[in-house]
């Protein structure tokens, strides 16, 4: 690593490290102490992707796609084992909306589970869905769609998933 000089300010309470880098560039930043990045929520994210299987994964944040029988599967928000609660927010310019924890989808063929988010007026705002699809769709002025993950099918039964979503959904500026 380039030369790189680390010092401590002390700023309304709180120590935060600095790091000064000669020349501009840098192939890795690293917490000064070593230790992993804590999340909201104050658990450790360390280890918890990539969230391949077949939905048993270890990801449980936000849109998290677990199977829910051989045919369909679930997106979480939530997981239960680590009492960790996230909401499934999608944040649109300045308008927030949620898919519901628990939506569901029927998975007929390998393909991808996405959200459809859909501009339905300017007093209605934005609706969110969950589906599944083999490829996905165009958007256009009034649809975006954004994978949540990748699902292989085998002899008719959901045989892995592949988490592509990480965390909220932020389309910054977006107009209807």
């Amino acid at each position: 690593m380039e030369s790189v000089e680390s010092s401590k300010i002390f700023t309304g309470g709180f120590i935060m490290n600095v790091l000064a880098a000669t020349p501009r560039t840098i192939s890795a930043i690293q917490k000064a102490d070593g230790l992993p990045i804590v999340m909201p929520g104050g658990k450790s994210r360390k280890g918890n992707i990539p969230g391949t299987g077949g939905g048993s994964s270890a990801y449980s944040g936000p849109f998290a796609v677990k199977k829910l029988s051989d045919t369909s599967v679930e997106v979480l928000g939530y997981n239960l084992t680590d009492n960790q609660y996230w909401n499934n927010y999608i944040i649109v310019g300045l308008i927030r909306i949620e898919l519901a924890d628990g939506a569901s989808a029927t998975v007929t063929a390998s393909g991808y589970i996405y959200v459809g988010i859909t501009y339905v007026g300017m007093f209605a705002g934005y609706v969110a869905t969950l589906a599944h699809a083999s490829i996905l769709p165009a958007q256009d002025d009034t649809h975006i769609y954004v994978p949540l993950a990748y699902v292989v099918v085998t002899d008719s039964k959901i045989a892995s998933i592949t988490q592509l979503q990480y965390g909220i959904i932020h389309y910054p500026a977006r107009a209807g």
